[in-house]
């Protein structure tokens, strides 16, 4: 009777070090990066400083022969973090992109030359993403082009330079209001 005891509480002890074990696996955060550009390169997830002490990378892998890597990591809340392929002083990176996480998310990403695709789970909130982190690029590069001509205008064409900059991203707008598959929680972050 007692060996039967043993092996039935030697049972019960595995099958529970065993869900742990999973449970712990499922409670990941993952993004696989496809990029057959980037054989051979470093990616990484940084996050953002509000501190001048700059970025702070946090998470990074490296692409295999075929283009492949893949970041997994364990993360309570939501997070929006710098995807980072190439350089790592980012100072000349080949690609960069914000991107949204949430615990337990599957990510996939592909990276055809210089264009972002996404798979998997939140694939639609990281696709704005990406749409707006164009548009904030454009108007940089758009500002910093006419930066000169700014400070040489008056105050009433410097105001209507800034009604100009704010035109980059109308359309966009219009476009997550209108998608309603979007949950209103995710529309109204990504107006904001």
């Amino acid at each position: 009777m007692k060996p039967a005891i043993y092996i039935l509480l030697a049972t019960f002890s595995t099958l529970f070090v065993i869900s742990c074990i999973s449970s712990v696996a499922n409670d990941k955060t993952q993004i696989n990066i496809s990029c057959r550009e980037c054989a051979g390169m470093e990616v990484s997830l940084k996050k953002s400083d509000i501190l001048p002490t700059g970025l702070e990378e946090i998470y990074q892998s490296r692409f295999d022969s075929s283009g492949r890597a893949k970041i997994e990591f364990v993360q309570d809340d939501t997070l929006s973090l710098l995807l980072v392929v190439g350089s790592k002083d980012q100072s000349d990176p080949e690609f960069f992109e914000m991107l949204y996480f949430e615990p337990r998310a599957k990510i996939d990403l592909t990276i055809e030359n210089g264009s972002p695709t996404f798979e998997g789970d939140l694939k639609k909130i990281n696709s704005y993403y990406t749409k707006i982190n164009l548009i904030e690029r454009e108007r940089i590069k758009y500002a910093n082009a006419n930066y000169r001509k700014y400070l040489s205008v008056s105050s009433l064409k410097r105001e209507a330079y800034f009604d100009s900059l704010m035109q980059f991203g109308t359309e966009l707008k219009k476009q997550i209001n209108l998608d309603y598959s979007l949950s209103e929680y995710y529309r109204q972050m990504l107006l904001d």
